[in-house]
């Protein structure tokens, strides 16, 4: 019998290498809720609170988030006390119309310029004095320390200043001004790096006696 031809071998083909899937890239993007626990943390540990909290913002996403819920949460609670102090009250035409644009858009531009304009004039200073600082670090720093001491006045001081004869709104303003100014010295301190620099020092203590002096003058 003739020998049975063998067929030729087939070459294999190389498998095709799959692309891999490339890891997703943990986002620095704070949760929703932990802005909020940042702020009563903060507020009950006013001495050492927003300094160890400042660092959580080094993006500026996040201190823009945490800003927004405090200004309007404060806008809030402002609306709500204003207006119900105004139903007690009797306003002409005109002082009406002006006391809703202050109640509806000022709270905005109030808050606002607590936050950035703080968080600005430090920055600057930071310039001036030659200490590196970071600008998202400094507005949740104003947030963290604008949040509880305003809340707390707008929710009590308001009301206790109608009590006639006792004078409570103006004991509870003092408090939450000077709560307030703590905060922010020792957040604003620690950016700064206090230690040592005798015009940063002084600077600070100015700009926060400054902050208190303005809440008399504002419209």
């Amino acid at each position: 019998p003739q020998p049975v031809a063998q067929p030729a071998a087939q070459p294999v083909a190389a498998p095709v290498a799959q692309p891999q899937a490339q890891p997703k890239q943990p986002s620095n993007m704070l949760p929703f809720g932990q802005h909020f626990k940042n702020i009563f943390k903060a507020a009950i540990h006013p001495i050492t609170g927003p300094a160890e909290i400042a660092p959580q913002y080094d993006s500026f996403g996040n201190a823009i988030i945490l800003a927004a819920i405090v200004i309007v949460i404060l806008w809030f609670v402002n609306t709500g006390t204003s207006a119900s102090v105004t139903a007690w009250k009797y306003y002409e035409g005109s002082d009406l119309v002006v006391r809703l644009l202050k109640l509806f858009f000022y709270p905005f531009l109030y808050y606002s310029f607590r936050v950035f304009g703080m968080a600005g004039a430090f920055t600057l200073a930071g310039v001036i004095f030659k200490q590196k600082c970071s600008f998202p670090r400094l507005v949740a720093i104003s947030s963290l320390a604008v949040a509880p001491a305003y809340l707390v006045l707008e929710l009590f001081g308001t009301y206790f200043g109608l009590i006639p004869y006792i004078r409570f709104g103006s004991l509870f303003s003092t408090a939450c001004y000077l709560y307030f100014i703590l905060m922010l010295f020792e957040g604003v301190g620690s950016e700064l790096k206090l230690t040592g620099n005798k015009k940063a020092f002084i600077f600070i203590v100015c700009s926060t006696i400054a902050v208190y002096i303005s809440n008399f003058f504002a419209i």
